[in-house]
């Protein structure tokens, strides 16, 4: 029986901040028109263990930290989405740094995006989640995978 057990990673991006009990990071990151020193992300994996077919789930709060109104593209939901159709990118690397989700051969039935404004002080939230599924939509084989959640926030997936 696999099991997908997530570990923080301590040193991850430059100026990320973390936390092994929550499993949260912050770090700056570009978000829409806006630069990364004027934008917070702070992402949750709320589980260190998974069911080999349990969705491991990302939830994400994006902040206008800046003076300045940010535009961006989503979807009309309150919650964004984090992943291949999302507001924000999520992907998944093996050990030896490939690309195994999404892996390219899945076939994405995005939805409509429309654009937002983010004003100064403001914040949006955004949710996604990882099937374990990849190589041909296969479940992936035991091993050491990342999580890479907008280019910049890391953490260290186990599957046992």
């Amino acid at each position: 029986m696999a099991v997908l057990t997530a570990v923080a990673l301590i040193a991850t991006a430059a100026g990320a901040k973390a936390s092994a009990r929550t499993l949260t990071k912050t770090a700056h990151a570009p978000f829409g028109s806006c630069a990364s020193h004027d934008i917070s992300v702070r992402v949750t994996v709320p589980r260190l263990t998974y069911t080999p077919t349990q969705h491991g789930t990302i939830t994400a709060v994006i902040t206008n930290t800046g003076t300045t109104p940010c535009t961006y593209l989503g979807t009309n939901r309150p919650t964004q989405l984090i992943g291949p159709c999302g507001t924000i990118p999520y992907e998944v690397d093996n050990r030896n740094g490939v690309r195994v989700w999404p892996s390219g051969v899945q076939n994405y039935m995005c939805t409509l995006q429309v654009g937002h404004t983010l004003l100064p002080g403001a914040s949006v939230n955004a949710a996604g989640a990882w099937d374990q599924f990849m190589y041909h939509a296969s479940h992936g084989p035991r091993g050491t995978y990342e999580l890479v959640v907008d280019r910049t926030i890391r953490f260290r997936l186990v599957l046992t």
